[in-house]
């Protein structure tokens, strides 16, 4: 398994759903905690790349994404979020 480092792109496990933010989400991190304990803040935006969700998520809430396909680069519903 990689490493979480800034700006990989990670899969939340269990969304953020009081955000509107659905399991399986895509976010990108943005800085790695260490102390008081392991943790990531992270951003998920929507199609038009506004930010839905900003803020800090624990390593057993999500997983690193090592490869995107093409749809979820080229145009598909990278962040599946249901926000307007």
């Amino acid at each position: 398994m990689s490493e979480v480092v800034p700006f990989a792109v990670v899969r939340l496990l269990s969304g953020v759903p009081e955000y509107g933010v659905p399991p399986g989400a895509l976010a990108v991190v943005l800085e790695v905690h260490y102390e008081p304990y392991e943790a990531y803040e992270v951003e998920v935006a929507d199609e038009a790349g506004r930010t839905v969700f900003a803020g800090t998520v624990e390593p057993a809430q999500c997983v690193i994404v090592d490869e995107l396909t093409s749809r979820e680069v080229d145009g598909g519903d990278v962040s599946q979020c249901d926000c307007d």
